[in-house]
């Protein structure tokens, strides 16, 4: 059965996911290709219900599988391409990033080793990876993820408005260390 693209769009929308959001969503093919006829967009019901239904994740979880910190790409992408496409695209044209906020994830990684990174549209958890650096000031080198990932993976992580990124470093200890019980 079909639905229209504002009962997909109704669906989708839950606290911290808009209805902009659920607009990324659903125009990045994660619910399937839309049908078009002469007045409306149609969307598969299944697939956008099992989008609805995947569960959330909140910054406290985060904050415990990724005790060293996260960054967060909030921008659109090829959702639906090729995994070395995704990466690829992901990687690169990230020069909206600070040079002080790119300079100290770099420090981190360097220090600390890799960092989680998960890829979102409208709030919802696409792809996983470590960066395992920071090159230049735009440009991150992506590897597959660590078991940190299966927490997160296919998750609802509504961050709210704003830049096309987030960054949160966890706590570093006196020892230099990352502390993991500290938020």
């Amino acid at each position: 059965m079909f639905i229209g693209a504002r009962t997909a769009r109704e669906l989708l929308t839950r606290p911290g996911v808009s209805a902009w959001s659920a607009d990324r969503v659903l125009a990045s093919g994660l619910a399937g290709e839309p049908v078009r006829t002469g007045h409306a967009v149609l969307y598969e019901e299944e697939r956008v219900i099992a989008l609805a239904e995947r569960p959330s994740a909140g910054w406290t979880e985060v904050d415990q599988c990724c005790p060293a910190g996260i960054f967060v790409s909030r921008r659109d992408f090829a959702a639906t391409g090729s995994h070395d496409d995704q990466l690829a695209g992901l990687s690169e044209g990230w020069s909206d990033v600070c040079p002080w906020t790119w300079i100290r994830m770099a420090i981190r990684i360097q220090d600390h080793g890799p960092l989680a990174f998960v890829a979102t549209i409208g709030g919802l958890v696409v792809l996983g990876a470590d960066i395992v650096e920071a090159r230049g000031l735009s440009e991150l080198v992506l590897a597959p993820p660590g078991s940190w990932f299966d927490a997160l993976d296919r998750r609802w992580f509504p961050t709210g408005r704003g830049r096309p990124w987030v960054l949160r470093l966890g706590p570093v200890s006196g020892t230099g260390e990352v502390s993991p019980d500290a938020a």
